[in-house]
C-alpha cells in the first residue's frame, strides 16, 4: 500500500490512504456513481480529504477515484457523510470523468456543497 499526506491550504488536508493497479473485486468495479464503470487495469485511489466548516469543526469526504492508463478520469465514488455531501456525490462524476486531473476545473458549486467543492478540487489538482 502506498500512503502518503499532502497539505495543499492551512484549513485543508488530504489523505490519500492507498492507490493499488487492476486490485478491485466485480462488485466493487459495479457500485460506481452516475453508472460510471472502471476497467480492471485501472489504478484506484482512495481517499479522504478533511477539511475546516465555518464553525471550526472538521468535515471529511471519503471515496474512491479511478484513473486510467492515460491518467483520465474513469469514475469517482464518494461516501457522502452529510445532505450537501450527496448532492456532490450526485454532480462530481459529471464534471470530472473524462478529464485529467490538471484539467479539472471546477467553478460552480457542485449539489451547493461550496466548501466539499474546493477541497476536492484542491485533492485532484495534486494527483
Amino acid at each position: 500500500m502506498n500512503n502518503k499526506t499532502l497539505f495543499l491550504l492551512p484549513f485543508v488536508s488530504i489523505f490519500v490512504l492507498s492507490g493499488c493497479i487492476g486490485g478491485n473485486s466485480e462488485e466493487e468495479n459495479e457500485q460506481t456513481n452516475n453508472n460510471q464503470t472502471s476497467d480492471k487495469n485501472d489504478e484506484v485511489i482512495d481517499f479522504s480529504i478533511e477539511y475546516n466548516l465555518p464553525d471550526n469543526s472538521v468535515a471529511f469526504l471519503d471515496g474512491k477515484i479511478s484513473l486510467d492508463n492515460k491518467g483520465i478520469i474513469t469514475s469517482i465514488n464518494v461516501d457522502p457523510k452529510n445532505p450537501s455531501q450527496e448532492a456532490f456525490a450526485q454532480e462530481v462524476n459529471d464534471e470530472v470523468v473524462g478529464l485529467i486531473p490538471s484539467e479539472v476545473q471546477i467553478s460552480d458549486t457542485l449539489g451547493g456543497a461550496s466548501l466539499t467543492t474546493e477541497a476536492f478540487q484542491e485533492f485532484v489538482s495534486n494527483l
